[in-house]
């Protein structure tokens, strides 16, 4: 969890130096009021709303490709310390790879250019919030910027490929990662628990 935490952080870090575009959803804190609907917070530099939903969007043209001050700055170099070496060549010798192959193959495949598209990092909603269409609200905003160019992202369960599909995602290809090494959530396994884990390429054309 810390890693993950880690890696979100800096994530984000890196959509901001690389120039992409980061979209919330803020709500009023349930518990920043009483009844007459006075403020309860008695800390007044702690706000009464919070975030609980975020998009990451990367424009075309924009990747996250990037010289080694950027990384550093990102804060990606504790995330790649926490992950061990076999993390680090996971991610660059076996995933991107991977992603950039199926990309390439499916846009030339329709004479459009990868890198002119728009790529959806993350949609990202607090567990104590989800189920009020807050996900929708940023994907419906962030569809109005991309039109007419294509989206495109990587699914990594059955239900956030699911719910892409009903966007309008159509899925260029599926890989499996981590056979023989982790489960289905990418978590360290062994024996016939070490399935590896599924990521589906999708597409929004």
């Amino acid at each position: 969890m810390r890693n993950l935490s880690w890696f979100q952080e800096a994530l984000l870090k890196l959509t901001v130096l690389v120039g992409g575009v980061v979209t919330v959803v803020v709500v009023p804190r349930t518990d920043a009021k009483d009844e007459a609907g006075a403020s309860t917070i008695k800390d007044k530099e702690k706000p009464d709303e919070e975030v609980v939903a975020v998009c990451l969007w990367l424009p075309p043209g924009k990747t996250l490709d990037v010289g080694p001050i950027t990384v550093f700055r990102s804060g990606l170099l504790k995330v790649l310390r926490g992950w061990g070496f076999g993390g680090v060549k996971r991610v660059l010798f076996e995933f991107s790879p991977a992603v950039e192959h199926s990309l390439e193959k499916s846009f030339k495949a329709r004479g459009l250019e990868r890198l002119d598209s728009w790529h959806l990092l993350t949609v990202v909603v607090d567990p104590d919030h989800q189920k009020k269409g807050y996900s929708s609200m940023l994907m419906e905003e962030g569809f109005r910027r991309t039109s007419p160019k294509p989206v495109h992202l990587e699914a990594t369960t059955p239900a956030s490929r699911d719910i892409y599909a009903r966007y309008g995602f159509e899925i260029d290809e599926v890989h499996h990662f981590g056979v023989g090494k982790v489960d289905k959530n990418g978590v360290k396994a062994k024996g016939e628990a070490a399935t590896g884990f599924p990521e589906w390429i999708m597409t929004k054309w």
